[in-house]
C-alpha cells in the first residue's frame, strides 16, 4: 500500500514561485521528487485549474518523477467522489500526508516522518529556518480513519479549506526538524538560506576526516555555482577528474613548486569529487552508472598522481626503486579497488561490521591532506614508501575479513 499525499495550493502562491530554482530545481517539482524519495507513491493536486497544462505536462514528462499524480479542482468533497471514485475506496486505509505547494524539505528528514508509526490524528513537522505561524501552511501528516468522517460530513465546503485549517488544531503532535529544511513557505529572500541548508544535510558514509572537515565545507560553494548550469553530476565527475589529471602532470614535472601545485590541485580535486554527489543528490539525479563512473575517475587520478610522483623521484634521484614503489603503490591502488568493489557492491555477502568500518576509515582521500604536507616538506618520496607498503597491506586485510565473515555466517 503506497503512502499517498495531497498538495494543498495557497491562494497567495503564484507560478513565479512554483517555478523558482530552489538548488537547480524548480520548487514545486522539488517538492514532488522529494516526496517521492520519502515514500509517497501517490499525489493528489487540489485545485488543478489553477495549474495551466503547460505545467501539468512539463511535471508527467520529467523522468525523474514516477509518483502518480491526481489533477483535481478544488471542489467539496462529495465533487471530488463523482469525478473520482478511486478517492472513497483507497485514500482512508492509511495516513495521508498533506504537502503545500511551493514548499521545501529535506529529503531524508520527510522520509523519516513518513516512516515514523504514529497513532496521532495530526502530526506536524517543526519549520525551518523560520518558524511557521499556526495560520500557515505546513507539512501534515493526519489519520485516514480520523479525517474521514470529517471529510464525509464536510457538506459543501471545499476541501482544501478542510485540510488547510488541520495545523491550526489543538491536538497537533509536533515531529523536531532536527535542524534539516521545512520551509512550508518559501520567499525569495529565504532562498539562499535554504539552499545552505540543503547542502549542510549532505553527507556520505564514506567521508573521511578530510571531507568532513574541510571538503564539505568548501564544495557548496562550487556545487552551488554548479547547480546555476545544465550540468549533469557525470559533467562534474569529468571535471575532477581532469583537475586530477593535471595534478599527475605537475608531479611528474617533478620540483618543489611543481610538486606543492601538483597537491593543491589534488586537493581541489578532492572538493569537486564531493560536489558530483551533491549535484546528483540536489537535482535527483543519481544513477549506477554514475556511481561507477565516480569511484573509477578517482582511482584512475589516484594510479596517475601515485605513477607522476614515482617517474619524478625516478628522474631525481635516477634510482629505479622509485618506478618498483610506483608500480606497487599503482598496482595496490588497482587491487584495493577491485576488492573494495566487489565487497560492496558485487554479490551479495554477509555483513562485517569490522570490514565496513575498515573499509570506510581507508577507502577515502584523506591522503591528500598528507600529500600537501609531504609536498611542502619534500618528502614526497617518503609518502611513496608508505604508500606501496600501505595499500599492498589494505586489500590483502579486506579479503581476509571478508573470507572470516563468510566462514563466521556459514559456521
Amino acid at each position: 500500500m503506497s503512502t499517498k499525499a495531497i498538495v494543498l495550493t495557497p491562494a497567495t502562491i503564484t507560478l513565479d514561485d512554483l517555478s523558482r530554482p530552489i538548488a537547480g530545481v524548480p520548487a514545486l517539482l522539488r517538492l514532488l521528487l522529494s516526496a517521492q524519495r520519502a515514500g509517497i507513491g501517490e499525489i493528489l493536486f487540489l485545485g488543478a485549474n489553477r495549474y495551466p497544462s503547460a505545467v501539468q505536462h512539463s511535471l508527467m514528462r520529467d523522468s525523474r518523477l514516477l509518483t502518480r499524480l491526481i489533477w483535481l479542482d478544488d471542489l467539496p468533497w462529495s465533487a471530488l467522489l463523482q469525478a473520482c471514485p478511486d478517492l472513497e475506496k483507497e485514500w482512508w486505509e492509511s495516513d495521508l500526508w498533506i504537502l503545500p505547494a511551493g514548499g521545501v524539505i529535506d529529503v531524508q528528514l520527510l522520509r523519516d516522518a513518513v516512516q515514523r508509526p504514529s497513532t496521532d490524528a495530526i502530526t506536524v513537522i517543526d519549520a525551518w529556518p523560520l518558524p511557521s505561524q499556526r495560520c500557515e501552511a505546513a507539512f501534515v501528516r493526519v489519520s485516514g480513519a480520523w479525517l474521514q468522517p470529517m471529510v464525509a460530513t464536510s457538506g459543501d465546503i471545499a476541501l482544501s479549506s478542510l485540510l488547510g485549517g488541520l495545523p491550526q488544531r489543538e491536538e497537533i503532535v509536533h515531529i523536531p526538524n532536527r535542524g534539516l529544511v521545512c520551509a512550508p513557505v518559501v520567499s525569495e529572500a529565504q532562498c539562499p538560506a535554504i539552499e545552505r541548508g540543503l547542502f549542510s544535510g549532505l553527507t556520505s558514509a564514506s567521508d573521511g576526516w578530510v571531507d568532513r572537515h574541510l571538503n564539505r565545507n568548501l564544495s557548496p560553494w562550487f556545487s552551488g555555482w554548479f547547480l546555476r548550469f545544465p550540468l549533469t553530476p557525470n559533467h562534474v565527475t569529468l571535471m575532477a577528474l581532469t583537475i586530477g589529471l593535471l595534478s599527475a602532470v605537475c608531479f611528474a614535472h617533478g620540483g618543489w613548486v611543481s610538486n606543492v601545485l601538483g597537491a593543491l590541485l589534488l586537493q581541489w580535486s578532492a572538493v569537486i569529487d564531493c560536489c558530483d554527489g551533491e549535484v546528483a543528490r540536489l537535482k535527483f539525479l543519481e544513477s549506477t552508472s554514475g556511481y561507477y563512473l565516480d569511484i573509477a575517475c578517482d582511482n584512475l587520478v589516484h594510479i596517475a598522481v601515485f605513477a607522476g610522483i614515482a617517474w619524478a623521484s625516478y628522474q631525481d634521484l635516477g634510482q629505479t626503486s622509485s618506478l618498483l614503489l610506483g608500480g606497487l603503490a599503482a598496482f595496490g591502488t588497482a587491487m584495493a579497488f577491485l576488492v573494495v568493489l566487489t565487497m560492496r557492491h558485487g554479490r551479495p555477502r554477509m555483513a562485517s561490521a569490522t570490514l565496513d568500518r575498515l573499509i570506510d576509515a581507508l577507502a577515502n582521500r584523506d591522503f591528500s591532506l598528507i600529500v600537501v604536507a609531504c609536498a611542502l616538506t619534500g618528502t614526497l618520496q617518503w609518502f611513496l614508501w608508505a604508500l606501496a607498503i600501505g595499500v599492498n597491506l589494505f586489500w590483502p586485510l579486506v579479503l581476509g575479513l571478508a573470507h572470516k565473515a563468510q566462514r563466521t555466517a556459514h559456521g
